[in-house]
């Protein structure tokens, strides 16, 4: 044997035997000390090094073994004076931050001089002797030898036929048809099966095969070789053979601390043999037990089943991290854990199951009944745990009978109710950064400034009630401010991002994200489930909401809710109940706390949740809904906001989501013109949905000229594209021609056509936009009185205007309304230098007015202003300009009332290339929202003083604003702007060389006045 003197040694709990590599772990100081010690010549001695490299130089894989110099022996953790001599190849400093792993190479073993008891990773220095079982082999002659190889090599063989037996069992279990599903339930042949199929295992075993063919062929050449040399190879395989069987440490201590040459045969003969006695112990017990469930009865056989799934519970709470309560008569309950048993007061885990556990059956039974015990500390209402525990014990009665329909109508609902998760509250821990949160939705959307404007409100009063409960320490939860969330109404055409953007405010509020599409919603029990009385019943989508969300704060978008309102386009009562009134429950913060849903019975708390809705339409939901939600109005993009969006958003998502990015000069812009041209000319709606798929038409287009080009008869595979700023002419390439321009070529001029009476009004659209409505009116002849002599009659009681293009009534009202509107003018001689000719022309006429694309139903009162000025027109035998547009309804007394969807037409006007437009006086404010995008906080901080000195905005002079208004907005749009606060000023600004007669106060008003002034005499 070879001494050692003064080798550093180590104890550790694995036993490791040599040949092989192995990672053990030691805390961080352990690990300190032992480098410390390596690098201290005092400690270490250098020639100890030397000495064991040239008698275990490094191999070719151990070549990379840092440091290479660095030795010591590993000693097992129960004061025995064999261990094993290790070279370190590495120290690994483990993610912890506590450990380290030591990657040990093991040589030989080590017989110590000084054994240290109880060491426990104490690191000491003892002197060593390397033991070499080949010294004396106590071997008469090679012919034994041969028959010892033989012997170990057939046991070996044998070994791993019986794994792989083992696994193919193992497998052919899972299949239907077979007989072997009992191997499955044995905890052993589970564990075995991972432990025989993991990589680890798999790789050591091929070393193995490796070793074993290597002393085959040493027998083989038994002449040539020297026997110590084939006693080491074979004693290399035996221990590589008992490190790789999952073997427990106390064989493979006492198979390292066999020394002796047939001591450790022996030994190693009990270990693979035992191993191997395993398996066929394994498959007599399944062979077993599958006779009894042959022979069972169906109690016996749901009773054995039940116990496999109560022993199960405890290792699934293992795996979840909860811990497993070990009952014990004498001593109070314990928290138990997988190989750790801690004493604990804290409730949260301790079984809340009483003393009839045991007598109740599955585990089912026994996770409703814990679920009814833990609802009561969350604030549920009171007539729900009588109701559950009522359903309870009909469903624990009915245990056993699980074929019967009400058991099974029973367990359904318990599914439901325990899937509700009452008291969970997602982001409550989450600290609120506004600027944060701003920026998230800035870079999510484009506009839709009141909607970020409203949710950063939400977010600071969210914001405000932490700041207070860190300050004050409130204990009482009764204190607490708990801040209600917005119920948001988004209003506006398609394609705006009403819907995107609930994502957006989900991610921010760190809340769950649920959509509940309302079109197509007919009947009440899609919101609030059906009875339980009904076959198929199920919850309402917004108890299923909570289910799948998980918390009771989620936010829950409410999609398309003025779909919801109207059935085959009609308001009609219905037989299964109106969903509406439903509504009228869940979007309503005084009633929604306990919101009843009928699968369900009892009331729950849904006043936490975020509802937000969307519609294009609010005219179509009901006045009783609408008051309950906060409606934000989101309006239509600008042509510069749609070239925003489609730069900076729509069209990098489609060159990513087509892989364009992937290719050189794949990433490509389009000039300015481009965008301007792809705006205006291919797409005509408020929103980006077309926008968006024109750009990924662009897209596919710019992707088939890359396949193309490397498809090419050169072969050239490093084909690139060449523009990378598509100009306005590469457009018709990609896209074809653009969209018929039909406002163009309604304005465009006609041949030997009259411009008296043509009027440019404004309309909105159904899908949301805007556009120029024209009227056209023309004389076509005079009335016919049928006067029997001839003669007119001294009355007149034109003029008669004939209408098409399929106007609606409120517009045939507005054209009535203008018609005595002008009379009443001509009545009064208002008009200065009108004359008398001009007047019995007028009245004596016969027009037509027609609006053109009779094809489009047209309707509303925002058209008053455009007829009467067209009849004024004629009236008068002037044009009006063809740049100039209006919108605004009339009354009979020529006043100008305000009208909606403003920001829309002027979108519209700007579209067709109008350059002034005439809006009501009570507009001005949507003129300052629309020119600012909604941001008005600047505006208002720069005319602030000012109102204040005149007593608020609407005591300053229509000039004033009009001056003011009309530089944003021309700023904006590109639109002149004037106010009118009647038909007046209409007329003056198309017109300005009109005047018109001063009136003087009538007779009535000057006796009424001296009917007052003597009322107060008296």
């Amino acid at each position: 044997m070879i001494a050692v003197n003064d080798l550093p040694c180590i104890s550790h709990q694995t036993v490791i035997l040599p040949g092989s590599q192995v990672q053990i772990t030691f805390q961080n100081s352990i690990a300190s000390n032992l480098l410390r010690l390596f690098n201290d010549r005092n400690s270490y001695d250098p020639k100890i090094a030397q000495l064991l490299n040239e008698k275990y130089p490094l191999g070719d894989k151990d070549s990379q073994a840092i440091p290479k110099n660095y030795f010591l022996g590993v000693i097992p953790q129960d004061g025995s004076d064999i261990g094993c001599l290790c070279r370190v190849i590495k120290f690994e400093k483990k993610l912890n931050d506590v450990q380290t792993n030591l990657v040990l190479k093991s040589l030989v073993r080590i017989k110590l001089e000084t054994p240290l008891l109880n060491s426990n990773d104490v690191i000491w220095n003892s002197n060593i002797q390397l033991c070499d079982a080949s010294e004396n082999p106590n071997i008469e002659n090679s012919e034994q030898f041969k028959t010892i190889v033989l012997d170990i090599l057939k046991l070996t063989e044998t070994l791993e036929t019986t794994v792989n037996e083992f696994n193919a069992k193992y497998s052919r279990a899972f299949r239907k048809n077979t007989n072997e599903h009992f191997l499955l339930l044995s905890p052993l042949s589970n564990t075995l099966f991972f432990q025989l199929n993991s990589n680890e295992l798999k790789k050591n075993w091929k070393k193995v095969r490796l070793m074993r063919k290597e002393v085959t062929n040493n027998m083989v050449e038994s002449d040539k070789i020297p026997m110590p040399q084939q006693i080491n190879k074979l004693f290399l395989l035996l221990d590589d053979v008992v490190s790789v069987i999952p073997t427990p440490q106390t064989e493979k201590l006492h198979f390292l601390m066999a020394l002796e040459f047939q001591e450790r045969l022996l030994k190693f003969s009990e270990i693979v043999n035992g191993f191997i006695n395993i398996f066929v112990q394994l498959y007599s017990t399944t062979d077993y037990i599958k006779r009894y469930y042959a022979d069972a009865t169906i109690m016996e056989k749901t009773n054995l089943i039940a116990t496999q799934l109560r022993s199960l519970k405890y290792y699934v709470n293992d795996v979840k991290g909860k811990p497993m309560i070990d009952v014990n008569p004498s001593s109070n309950k314990k928290i138990v854990y997988m190989g750790n048993n801690t004493t604990s007061n804290n409730k949260k885990y301790v079984d809340m199951d009483d003393e009839d556990d045991d007598e109740d059956g599955t585990d089912d039974l026994r996770h409703i009944r814990k679920f009814i015990r833990t609802i009561r500390e969350v604030g549920i209402h009171a007539d729900a745990l009588s109701m559950l525990s009522k359903d309870y014990q009909r469903l624990k009665k009915m245990h056993g009978y699980q074929h019967n329909a009400e058991y099974q109508l029973l367990r359904n609902y318990f599914d439901v109710v325990t899937d509700i998760p009452f008291g969970k509250y997602s982001g409550e821990g989450t600290i609120i950064d506004i600027k944060k949160s701003q920026k998230i939705l800035d870079d999510d959307h484009f506009g839709l400034k009141m909607v970020k404007k409203r949710l950063l409100e939400y977010l600071s009063v969210l914001k405000l009630s932490q700041f207070l409960e860190n300050k004050t320490n409130e204990a009482d939860p009764k204190q607490k401010s708990v801040g209600r969330p917005p119920i948001l109404l988004l209003v506006g055409p398609p394609g705006v991002g009403k819907t995107s953007i609930a994502k957006s405010v989900a991610k921010v509020l760190n809340r769950k994200y649920q959509r509940i599409s309302l079109g197509g919603v007919y009947n009440e029990s899609d919101l609030r489930g059906h009875r339980r009385t009904y076959v198929g019943a199920m919850c309402g989508s917004i108890i299923d909401a909570l289910r799948k969300s998980g918390t009771m704060n989620p936010l829950i978008l409410l999609d398309e809710l003025d779909k919801v309102s109207t059935m085959d386009g009609k308001k009609t009562s219905r037989a299964n109940g109106d969903p509406e009134g439903a509504l009228l429950e869940i979007l309503d913060f005084e009633q929604n706390f306990s919101f009843m849903d009928h699968y369900v019975g009892f009331p729950v708390d849904i006043s936490q949740v975020l509802f937000l809705c969307t519609a294009n339409d609010a005219s179509t939901i009901s006045s009783p809904l609408l008051d309950r939600l906060e409606i934000i109005n989101i309006p239509g993009y600008t042509m510069e906001e749609k070239i925003q969006i489609g730069s900076k958003f729509l069209l990098p998502k489609q060159i990513k989501m087509n892989g364009l990015n992937r290719i050189p000069n794949g990433n490509f812009q389009l000039m300015s013109a481009a965008w301007t041209e792809l705006v205006n000319g291919y797409t005509r709606e408020a929103g980006v949905r077309n926008l968006e798929r024109r750009l990924a038409t662009l897209v596919r287009g710019r992707i088939v000229e890359f396949i193309e080009g490397t498809e090419s008869t050169d072969g050239n595979k490093n084909t690139q594209l060449v523009h990378t700023r598509i100009p306005k002419q590469e457009l018709y390439k990609y896209l074809g021609f653009p969209l018929p321009a039909v406002s163009a070529e309604l304005l465009a001029d006609v041949k030997y056509e009259s411009k008296i009476g043509l009027v440019n009004g404004l309309s909105y659209n159904s899908n949301g936009t805007g556009s120029v409505l024209i009227f056209e009116i023309i004389r076509t002849g005079e009335i016919n009185y049928d006067d029997k002599e001839g003669q007119q009659p001294s009355k007149i009681e034109g003029p008669v205007v004939t209408t098409t293009g399929n106007l609606g009534e409120t517009l045939e009202e507005s054209i009535k309304i203008g018609v005595s509107l002008l009379k009443s003018i001509i009545e009064r001689k208002l008009i200065v230098g009108l004359t008398n000719e001009d007047v019995i022309h007028f009245l004596t006429g016969h027009f037509h007015l027609h609006a053109p694309m009779g094809g489009v139903p047209k309707d509303g009162p925002s058209a008053g202003m455009a007829i009467t000025l067209a009849l004024i027109s004629i009236l008068l035998n002037k044009p009006i300009d063809r740049n100039i547009c209006m919108t605004g309804e009339i009354t009979l007394r020529g006043k100008v009332l305000p009208i909606g969807g403003l920001k829309e037409k002027m979108l519209g006007a700007k579209m067709s290339g109008m350059e002034r437009i005439l809006v009501p006086i009570g507009n001005d404010n949507d003129v300052v929202t629309a020119s600012t995008d909604g941001d008005i906080n600047s505006y208002i901080s720069n005319n602030l003083k000012e109102w204040e000195y005149n007593n608020g905005r609407q005591k300053i002079s229509i000039k004033e604003r009009q001056d003011k208004d009309a530089v944003l907005l021309y700023k904006k749009l590109g639109l002149k702007l004037t106010y009118v606060n009647d038909i007046f000023d209409a007329m003056e600004a198309v017109w300005p060389e009109l005047s018109f007669t001063k009136i003087k106060a009538n007779t009535d008003n000057s006796r009424s006045s001296q009917n007052r002034r003597m009322t107060n005499k008296l």
